[in-house]
């Protein structure tokens, strides 16, 4: 295959064949999925069914937000020194530190 140049196949963003037909035959029985999915998200809320409505906007989320990737982190890389561990009160007041001395 030549480097730097396509040749042949589909354009991109083109539906293949059987996602086509897929989609054809959803528009000819007038269904919209994410429709559908959308209303009962309304109906499992309104109902007090959030197991229901759960999965379906978890369902939604893929076509409306990025998928996020795992991160891994290597704290023995990005740790120098030593670790100092503060109680939840100390913590606490750090931050009360930070914000009244935050210059925004």
């Amino acid at each position: 295959m030549a480097e730097g140049k396509k040749y042949g196949g589909r354009v991109k963003g083109t539906p293949n064949k059987s996602t086509q037909s897929v989609n054809d035959k959803l528009a000819a029985l007038g269904c919209d999925p994410i429709e559908g999915l959308v209303k009962l998200a309304v109906i499992g809320m309104e109902s007090q069914d959030y197991e229901l409505a759960f999965k379906c906007l978890k369902e939604l989320a893929q076509y409306a937000l990025p998928k996020r990737k795992a991160i891994e982190i290597d704290l023995e890389a990005h740790l120098s020194g030593e670790v100092e561990v503060l109680t939840d009160q100390e913590i606490i007041h750090r931050i009360t530190e930070l914000a009244i001395n935050d210059p925004e």
